[in-house]
């Protein structure tokens, strides 16, 4: 079956809606692109590669191996939603690697107040530390639109109730599966 890659800034709804129709339809499977990364990498929080020299070049190639893994055929006739973590929007690499691949890509966008409301509250509630901070302060919207304007789809999660947003991902991804 098709992966279908789901993409959007940091508090857009990806893990939420991704994590959510996998968890209510057995046709999909959430597969995360963080945990994968931090799999390959041998760490708790892949966040901590970017403290190390290097560490964007580091985390790109982690984040490539990962996704080209990921998007292997799945062989349980279950739907993949890949959940592509931002990090990957903030590496020119990582922008033309999803650009590559929009056929069958999903944008996740939300209002900004929105999004920096659900950023801060994840980050509250996770602890996450000082390099977390950092990595969000850097994610501009000039960076995302490149990757955001050749996606298939756009969902937008700002109004949307949670199960009305899991419906619309679901026909999407539906729709991108017949193609």
């Amino acid at each position: 079956m098709k992966h279908i890659l789901v993409v959007g800034p940091s508090g857009s709804g990806k893990t939420t809606l991704c994590h959510g129709l996998a968890e209510n339809d057995p046709l999909f499977i959430h597969l995360c692109l963080d945990e994968e990364v931090e799999r390959l990498a041998g760490v708790e929080d892949h966040a901590d590669i970017l403290k190390r020299r290097n560490g964007r070049q580091i985390l790109w190639g982690y984040f490539k191996t990962a996704l080209d893994r990921l998007n292997q055929p799945n062989p349980d006739r279950r739907m993949g939603l890949v959940d592509v973590g931002s990090g990957v929007l903030r590496t020119a690499a990582g922008r033309s690697y999803l650009t590559e691949r929009a056929t069958n890509m999903i944008y996740i966008v939300c209002s900004p107040e929105q999004l920096s409301l659900r950023v801060r509250e994840k980050l509250a509630q996770h602890g996450q530390g000082d390099v977390k901070k950092q990595i969000l302060r850097e994610t501009r919207p000039q960076d995302l639109m490149p990757v955001q304007s050749v996606a298939r789809f756009t969902i937008d999660t700002s109004q949307e109730s949670i199960e009305s947003c899991i419906n619309q991902l679901k026909a999407v991804a539906m729709t991108l599966a017949k193609e």
